[in-house]
């Protein structure tokens, strides 16, 4: 039994929800086809910001020269400080790109997997609908059993020996 699932009517549900999951998975992996790009502006990025040591020393002698300008200097600490960050993040940035990399075939390995479980599932609501059938058969024949097996239980409690 699925854990959470108390009828058949919501056991029938479960193909339409798959479904619905396996439409979110394709669209994932079709967002995901877009990795390679962010890939190459990452790269790109990187190659940009190679360069931020140089003009952060720039940026200084600009500062020493204009001295009389605190608001410039307060700019400058609020962009080395940025640019620190920058150079920070750019190795998490590539390594979470690189971890990305497989996640289209991922993607697809699951679709493929599902669109098998859809099959398995729909396979196996056939079968319950069919013990479903001989449930309700088997009930409307032991139905009508009750009555007689009620009336032979009183006879036997007032049989001597019978239970009381």
């Amino acid at each position: 039994m699925v854990p959470g699932v108390k009828t058949v009517t919501q056991v029938l549900a479960l193909p339409g929800a798959v479904v619905g999951l396996a439409a979110d998975i394709r669209t994932i992996a079709e967002q995901t086809k877009a990795l390679p790009e962010i890939e190459r502006q990452m790269k790109s990025v990187a190659e940009c910001t190679a360069t931020l040591p140089d003009l952060r020393r720039e940026l200084q002698a600009v500062a020493a020269g204009t001295s009389t300008l605190p608001d410039v200097q307060a700019g400058l600490g609020t962009i080395d400080a940025r640019m620190a960050t920058i150079e920070r993040t750019m190795p998490a940035l590539v390594s979470v790109e690189a971890a990305l990399e497989g996640l289209p075939d991922t993607m697809d390995d699951l679709e493929s997997g599902i669109g098998k479980l859809l099959i398995a599932l729909d396979s196996l609501f056939g079968m319950l609908r069919q013990v479903n059938g001989s449930v309700d058969q088997l009930h409307g024949s032991v139905q009508p059993l009750q009555q007689t097996a009620d009336r032979v239980g009183r006879l036997i409690q007032r049989l001597p020996g019978g239970r009381h």
